[in-house]
């Protein structure tokens, strides 16, 4: 079972630049003069994103 996590947070960890340009893209989607239910789903994806990012940092 550790294993399998340890296979987890490598796998994100190792793709974290196409995850970082994703957010990336989600941040432009928050700040756009869009549907404000788009907005806030991108601002609750990027919010949960970084929690995840810094919990799976500091697991490693």
């Amino acid at each position: 079972m550790l294993k399998e996590c340890d296979e987890m947070i490598d796998y994100f960890l190792s793709h974290q630049e196409k995850l970082d340009a994703l957010n990336d893209r989600l941040k432009e989607v928050a700040n756009h003069n869009g549907s404000e239910r788009a907005k806030e789903a991108a601002i609750e994806f990027n919010q949960k994103y970084e929690e995840y990012k810094k919990l799976l940092e500091n697991l490693r």
